[in-house]
């Protein structure tokens, strides 16, 4: 028992140190991916600075007097109209590079006419490589450009170089204005390399996980803190992937729907846990040694009175009652001397059960006899109604007769359940003897069904109201009277009515208090449930009605033969 007893403190110990130990690293990652979260916010207002950095320098490019005569005034084109005049395209590339010395991150400029004339800047591709590339025609039916259409002016950036699709690269493209009309006058494409945004990331993060940059099109513009070594999933698993042992943070920004994205290990955000974990392990083991020792030291204390409660527990188990040991007052001793006392009331106990047999042997005795009293009364009845018969006073015969049945059914060889026509009989017979006694004050009418006749009720279920209905009700009155009894079915229930033109009372609780009424509800509920009910009426000067309800089932097949009916 104590090596059970030290098993469960054990586990509780284990469960409770793993359930701080997954706790801890909850509140770690949650704490750890909210400051992510915030971190990459910030980046955002990083990134956002950026794009007006851009916006601004695109802005002032746009209102040199050269780009905007060249774009919005008539002029010869070369290449089938595939470049501006030469001449105009010099002094566009001259403004162009002017400005182009000291903008940081600058891959190349194109700006194009409404007819699709171009003049650039780009230093990386020959003249071959762009006459293959640009293709205004083309490029007008491309998602891009239909979306910068929509911005109405507002520059659109983009996370790829739209004209060359050249990785490490974004776009921005505007609609040009003319600045006095703002008529739209041509179109221009910004290329800018994606390594002058890593500054967004490294301004604010630490060199924990993988920070990127990713477009609405799942297209990765810039990635930071990746190895092909140090992890076995590519950039597009890790960003566009869930995985159980990776977390992830994100942030869309508003101006380009792009979104700033966090991957990190799991296992890295929770390594601070582990110093709790030795922490939990160290007092672990602390813990089992002090609990060993003293495990140890009090086994002997507890396993002594142990036996010998046990010796004891044995020695009533063979017959011995008296146990003249002592106990100190230790927990076991507690319980040695509790078991002392249920010993000796059990003596007590076992005393009394013998005087309740001995009186129940008496009470069968008596019940015996009581019930020779009633045959003898029975058969003596039987001989006096045959006697007046001989002597022809038929009044004295026929109560004699009433008075021999009442017995007999009230004996009905022990049974407490009687058919409905038996009650009925005993009523009519109860009736006929009160109907001498009171001179014929009162008439009787009975209506009950034929179809519930042959259902069994309790016996003397309706008798003491139709006693009460004379007593209480018609005795006291002047003149003559009724009772009358009806059976029937209602719904799912038989329902039994007596009823009297008595006189009636206000004190219908009174009356449901008696013995004779608490005893029938008592038996209904016995019988047969809650289903079963009993409702008492009774107004001054008008008399009384009694409403019994039984459930049809209980009544038919809820009762046998074998339940004491014959």
């Amino acid at each position: 028992m104590i090596t059970v007893q030290f098993l469960i403190i054990l586990l509780t110990v284990l469960f409770m140190g793993s359930s701080i130990y997954l706790f801890t690293c909850r509140i770690l990652k949650q704490e750890r991916l909210l400051a992510y979260e915030q971190l990459l916010k910030a980046s955002d207002s990083l990134l956002e600075e950026k794009f007006d950095y851009y916006r601004g320098e695109i802005r002032t490019i746009l209102t040199e007097d050269s780009i905007q005569q060249a774009l919005s005034q008539p002029h010869r084109t070369t290449s089938g109209g595939r470049f501006l005049d030469p001449f105009v395209f010099n002094r566009v590339k001259k403004s162009i590079q002017s400005y182009v010395s000291g903008f940081t991150g600058i891959q190349s400029i194109y700006v194009f006419d409404l007819n699709g004339a171009a003049a650039y800047y780009d230093p990386t591709k020959n003249t071959q490589q762009i006459i293959e590339a640009v293709d205004y025609d083309s490029f007008c039916n491309a998602e891009w450009y239909k979306a910068v259409v929509r911005m109405n002016g507002k520059e659109l950036f983009i996370g790829e170089n739209v004209l060359f699709h050249e990785a490490g690269q974004f776009s921005c493209v505007k609609i040009l204005r003319h600045t006095v009309t703002l008529n739209p006058i041509g179109l221009l494409i910004l290329n800018i390399n994606s390594e002058k945004l890593g500054s967004i990331f490294s301004a604010n993060m630490d060199d924990e996980g993988i920070y990127a940059l990713t477009d609405s099109q799942e297209n990765i513009i810039y990635v930071q803190g990746y190895s092909d070594t140090e992890y076995e999933n590519s950039l597009e698993q890790l960003f566009f992937h869930e995985y159980s042992h990776f977390e992830k943070s994100m942030f869309k920004n508003s101006t380009s729907q792009w979104t700033l994205v966090h991957v990190i290990s799991s296992s890295k955000i929770v390594g601070s846990a582990n110093a709790i974990a030795n922490i939990i392990v160290a007092f672990l083991f602390l813990s089992l040694s002090i609990m060993i020792i003293a495990t140890s030291i009090s086994a002997k204390h507890i396993t002594r009175p142990l036996y010998q409660l046990k010796e004891n527990i044995i020695r009533v188990g063979e017959g011995e009652r008296n146990i003249p040991v002592s106990y100190d007052d230790s927990e076991i001793g507690s319980i040695g001397r509790v078991f002392q006392q249920m010993v000796q009331e059990k003596l007590l106990l076992k005393e009394k059960v013998t005087q309740t047999e001995l009186k129940n042997k008496e009470a069968e005795l008596q019940l015996l006899q009581s019930q020779m009293n009633p045959h003898f009364l029975y058969n003596t009845l039987d001989s006096l109604y045959w006697m007046a018969i001989i002597h022809e006073t038929e009044d004295i015969a026929e109560m004699a007769r009433a008075l021999s049945e009442i017995f007999r059914i009230s004996l009905s060889k022990g049974k407490d359940i009687i058919t409905v026509q038996e009650e009925i009989t005993f009523i009519e017979d109860y009736l006929t003897i009160q109907d001498m006694l009171y001179d014929g004050r009162f008439s009787i009418r009975m209506q009950v069904d034929e179809s519930i006749r042959n259902f069994y009720i309790p016996k003397l279920l309706l008798q003491p109201f139709v006693e009460n209905a004379i007593i209480h009700g018609l005795a006291p009155k002047s003149g003559t009277g009724m009772i009358g009894i009806k059976g029937m079915f209602s719904d799912s229930l038989v329902q039994f009515v007596i009823s009297d033109n008595g006189v009636g009372t206000d004190n219908c609780h009174a009356m449901e208090k008696g013995y004779a009424i608490r005893n029938v509800k008592e038996r209904l509920e016995l019988y047969y449930g809650e289903k079963a009910r009993l409702t008492l009426e009774s107004l001054p000067g008008q008399g009384t009605t009694v409403k019994i309800y039984i459930p049809v089932d209980k009544m038919s097949g809820g009762m046998s033969h074998e339940n004491g009916i014959g």
